[in-house]
């Protein structure tokens, strides 16, 4: 399947590099006795997650894909993007919900948001582009492997 999602190889983004000290500030601290070297305290790449960790980040951002995919949200400025991510969206505020389920503790709200999961699945299936159908499958993949992860 093409459009099959690898859960097993979701990551954060990683942290923006950080900016060159230049070689004038360098040897004025040097000089002054102000420069040490330390690693950094926090690192993106540093942090290991574990695969609940990754399918509740692939769950919201599989939540988005109607917006991101859009040809507006596309083909459009910094501006309309930002404005389309917040406008209102019933689709993106459903898998959301969803979403949000999954990551409360409680057996009841797992449940739930599995039986939200097939509903929702089941009704935009009926008139799916090929696109939304790999969207479904995406989907439909994640909420299982969440409510399994979770089950265990």
């Amino acid at each position: 399947m093409p459009n099959s999602v690898d859960l097993n190889n979701l990551t954060l983004p990683r942290a923006a590099p950080e900016k060159k000290m230049t070689k004038r500030l360098c040897l004025g601290l040097c000089a002054a006795g102000l420069m040490f070297m330390q690693a950094p305290a926090f690192s993106y790449a540093a942090v290991s997650q574990s695969s609940a960790e990754r399918l509740e980040r692939a769950c919201a951002t599989e939540a988005r894909w109607p917006v991101s995919e859009s040809t507006p949200y596309k083909n459009g400025s910094l501006r309309l993007r930002e404005a389309l991510e917040n406008s209102y969206n019933a689709d993106v505020t459903a898998v959301s919900r969803i979403c949000r389920e999954f990551d409360r503790a409680d057996a009841r709200s797992e449940v739930k948001a599995a039986k939200d999961c097939e509903t929702y699945i089941a009704e935009r299936s009926q008139s799916a582009t090929r696109a939304e159908k790999a969207h479904l499958e995406r989907t439909a993949a994640i909420c299982s492997a969440l409510s399994q992860s979770f089950s265990n």
